[in-house]
């Protein structure tokens, strides 16, 4: 079944629940798209073994319930690989499971998502996106406690966490490997002289932008540093 505007579920409903969707790119071969249980415990094909999450707790787990990963080095770059769907989204795809073979399930349970490229296309459509909890022209707030940081020179920012980790992931990567969002973040710290784009190198000849500290960015975290 295709979600279209008549038969997809009213968007906006304080009660929405949805389901944690779960494409790691290994699991492509499986006869059904995975889901996590309940309580983040373990994975199911059978959408009535699915937990349930609610709005909040995606908002609020972050990287946790929703991320992306490069899922081919000859696909199309950093897709979502787990990610929350409405469940009426969901449900409205939900089909019975094969009965023998790799497909059969224990108890014939179901409904299920037959595991396909076009279903996942379709899944990352359905996506959900947490509304930031401030405007968004402010995506360094992003609902994160501001660090105090240290840069060159001696001037101290205000940086979210969020940002901070953002120039250590992307620091040296070409500009035009990010999405939508990473580019509005992009933008924001060009615009507080953290971040610009560098073509001093040979892909620079071919017009190609890297992402680039700036002398007044901060030095990139050491992971294995150990605090005082």
């Amino acid at each position: 079944m295709t979600l279209t505007s008549e038969t997809r579920a009213p968007v906006g409903a304080r009660e929405d629940l949805f389901y944690i969707v779960d494409l790691r790119p290994e699991w492509n071969r499986n006869p059904y798209v995975s889901f996590w249980r309940p309580n983040d415990a373990g994975y199911c094909y059978a959408l009535s073994w699915a937990g349930k999450y609610t709005a909040e707790r995606v908002a609020e787990g972050g990287r946790y319930y929703t991320d992306k990963a490069w899922t081919s080095s000859k696909g199309p770059g950093r897709l979502f690989t787990r990610f929350a769907v409405r469940c009426a989204d969901i449900d409205a795809l939900g089909v019975a499971p094969d009965t023998e073979g790799r497909g059969r399930i224990d108890g014939n349970a179901g409904p299920v998502l037959r595991q396909s490229g076009a279903m996942r296309n379709a899944l990352r459509r359905l996506r959900y996106r947490p509304k930031p909890s401030s405007p968004p022209t402010k995506a360094r707030t992003r609902g994160l406690r501001p660090l105090a940081v240290s840069l060159k020179g001696g001037a101290v920012m205000a940086i979210s966490a969020e940002d901070a980790a953002f120039m250590d992931r992307f620091d040296g990567l070409y500009v035009g490997m990010l999405d939508a969002d990473e580019l509005e973040t992009f933008a924001d710290l060009c615009r507080r002289g953290l971040l610009r784009r560098s073509y001093a190198h040979p892909g620079g000849l071919l017009g190609l932008a890297r992402i680039e500290r700036t002398p007044l960015s901060p030095d990139p975290v050491n992971p294995h540093a150990k605090e005082a």
